[in-house]
């Protein structure tokens, strides 16, 4: 008897009580290889970081041999030498970054790796090292209530790019970018009364798109300043700007009402660029939302019960990756949407401190309280 005559006697037999359990040998293999077909990540490593409590900044290197973690309160900087779990050299910072989006990058040529925080005491808001020797290469410093709330290289490493939401007794510029060759600021942006906290670039580096919040002026404890943005008086609401590097000036906002009546981000979160260029997606806490890049319009989206949401393309436009980590450990874990966040195609439960994606694309790391796991992406 051939096996195409055992699986039709199979398929004739009445269902029985084993396999009405969903246990049974026939349910259970076309089950699994469903769920195998269906997982696109699977789970290579995981180490601890026992002198830290929760990892909130990760990057890969260029080469993808390390990974880099930040930690809000924390002096220290770890990089990892991720697949044999141990930590390969810790570097100091000098502030807090417990309020930055994105406080930690390698630039795209690996060589340099910048974090960004509060200021300290000495006004210093960035620290550059050179990711060959460790040593300092720069401290970027800002007086009169500066900061940093994200950072960023250009895809050509020629520019690094710092936003912060400036304080108004103090209007600076948000957006600042600086030469990787003297560091020196270029040119900045005032965006005042629109404080911007997040921020990604453009797969092509032509373009950055800020994100945070517009503050009714009538509403601030302190004098109104000269405003740059809009004209004032201006609604509260949040919205997405996009800056053009070659005129340094917005050219387009959007604003990040949810596509569901009655809700909206109720906090700025993670943006990301699509590889491709035509969408921005924005994790906030309260639910992720996509829009298209040219026409402002919300394409997909949805609202979770989400905390602090993470949020990273797949450098070849593939995934979608979101993280969520719960206060009270009840985050959503890692959501893996197909990139064009139509299709959900895999969740990781866990509560999520930070994502980051390998330069390519291969594999991604989790964090998740003092923990660290690293996934293959098919």
């Amino acid at each position: 008897m051939n096996l195409c005559t055992l699986i039709l006697i199979a398929l004739l037999l009445p269902v029985t009580g084993y396999c009405d359990s969903g246990s049974g040998w026939f349910s259970g293999f076309f089950k699994s290889k469903a769920e195998k077909e269906k997982d696109v990540a699977t789970k290579i490593a995981t180490f601890t970081d026992d002198k830290t409590d929760w990892i909130w900044g990760l990057d890969f290197s260029s080469d993808g041999k390390y990974i880099v973690t930040d930690t809000p309160f924390a002096v220290e900087v770890h990089v990892w030498d991720w697949q044999s779990g141990h930590i390969a050299h810790i570097l100091s910072k000098t502030g807090d970054s417990q309020m930055a989006t994105e406080p930690i990058r390698y630039s795209p040529d690996g060589h340099l790796l910048a974090i960004c925080h509060n200021e300290d005491i000495d006004g210093i808001v960035i620290r550059i090292w050179n990711a060959e020797t460790w040593k300092v290469v720069r401290d970027i410093t800002e007086s009169r209530g500066g900061g940093c709330n994200a950072i960023g290289f250009t895809p050509d490493g020629k520019s690094l790019i710092k936003v912060s939401d400036t304080n108004p007794r103090f209007p600076m510029d948000s957006l600042i970018v600086y030469s990787t060759n003297s560091w020196e600021p270029v040119w900045g942006l005032p965006t005042v009364p629109f404080y911007p906290t997040a921020m990604t670039i453009s797969p092509d580096g032509k373009f950055v798109a800020i994100g945070g919040d517009i503050i009714n002026p009538h509403s601030w404890p302190y004098g109104t300043p000269v405003p740059t943005f809009g004209k004032p008086p201006l609604p509260n609401m949040q919205l997405i700007a996009i800056v053009d590097m070659s005129k340094r000036a917005i050219v387009r906002t959007i604003q990040t009402k949810m596509a569901t009546p009655g809700n909206t981000l109720n906090k700025f979160g993670h943006l990301a660029w699509s590889q491709g260029g035509e969408y921005i997606a924005l994790a906030g806490f309260g639910g992720v939302a996509v829009f298209d890049v040219h026409s402002g319009q919300q394409v997909t989206g949805e609202v979770l019960a989400a905390s602090h949401m993470s949020l990273r393309y797949t450098p070849d436009g593939k995934y979608l990756l979101e993280g969520d980590e719960g206060g009270l450990s009840h985050g959503l874990g890692v959501r893996i949407w197909d990139g064009q966040h139509r299709e959900l195609l895999q969740e990781i439960p866990g509560d999520i401190g930070s994502l980051a994606v390998s330069r390519d694309g291969h594999y991604f790391a989790a964090s998740s309280r003092k923990k660290i796991s690293v996934w293959q992406l098919k």
